[in-house]
């Protein structure tokens, strides 16, 4: 049994980078389920599955980690929408443009694109920015998994007990969810203002072209800490190729990158940020 766990966790290694010593306990539960017959026939059809089979999909579904939550990690968020934000418009206005555009990879089930969303929005009310009404927006959620990007188009979240959406809202975004944390109702939606400039796509980061160009800003938080170095380095170059000269880059606290081909690192006490470099 653990000879088979093994090599399913490096077919998954190679197809979408996760590293195979953090799916194999997962895949010896499954396997603790099964009959020894039923083991073999299951793990035989997915080491000869290819990676569109409904078989295989249906697998990896069961290996992701969907944890997420709006607005984590805040203190990163807040210096986005203090510092980073406003520069960012203000480049697209110098321009004389009035498009701008996210990207969250790794979306899950939406709660970060909805963060981000009202953030820009709220940068967006300053006189500099002009309204959002002004502005041609888009918001590009992706993630491998098609079950959790179902979740994040219905955009409905439900404030249930325990680890929930909800749990750690910072002061600074409490009035955007009143309804949940101060009314007492039981499901929050976006506006839908925000929702219709909204787009949830699956997207592998480490195989797959950039889903689109020319973005403003590129969150790829806690993704990379599951990939192998071959992969992340892969993921890397696809994030920078969806920027825009001088767009900014966010990865998360635990994803330790050092360096990367186009990309300068933008220290500052409350975040790392990337900007991809202007060309020469």
């Amino acid at each position: 049994m653990e000879e088979t766990s093994t090599r399913l966790a490096h077919l998954i290694e190679e197809r979408i980078g996760m590293q195979a010593k953090l799916s194999i306990p997962r895949i010896a539960a499954m396997l603790e389920t099964m009959a020894p017959a039923a083991r073999q026939t299951w793990s035989k059809s997915l080491l000869d599955s290819q990676p569109d089979d409904p078989s295989w999909l249906d697998f990896i579904e069961d290996i992701f980690n969907h944890e997420t939550f709006f607005f984590r990690h805040p203190r990163q968020l807040q210096h986005l929408a203090e510092n980073v934000l406003p520069d960012l418009i203000r480049a697209r206005r110098q321009r004389g443009e009035t498009r701008f555009r996210v990207w969250c990879a790794g979306c899950s089930s939406g709660e970060e694109v909805h963060s981000i969303a009202l953030l820009v929005r709220q940068s967006l009310a300053s006189p500099e920015g002009g309204g959002v009404g002004q502005w041609d927006l888009e918001f590009l959620g992706t993630d491998l998994s098609s079950r959790i990007l179902d979740t994040a188009r219905r955009g409905h979240y439900v404030a249930s007990p325990g680890l929930n959406s909800f749990r750690d809202i910072p002061d600074y975004a409490q009035d955007w969810f009143r309804a949940v944390l101060h009314e007492g109702r039981d499901v929050w939606s976006p506006d839908p203002d925000l929702a219709r400039r909204m787009r949830f796509l699956p997207h592998n980061l480490t195989c797959d072209p950039p889903p689109l160009g020319d973005v403003d800003l590129v969150l790829c938080r806690n993704i990379l800490i599951y990939f192998n170095l071959r992969h992340a380095h892969a993921a890397i170059a696809t994030l920078a190729q969806a920027l825009r000269p001088g767009g900014i880059l966010v990865l998360g606290p635990a994803d330790g990158l050092r360096e990367a081909p186009g990309l300068e690192m933008v220290c500052d006490p409350q975040a790392v940020v990337w900007r991809k470099r202007e060309a020469a």
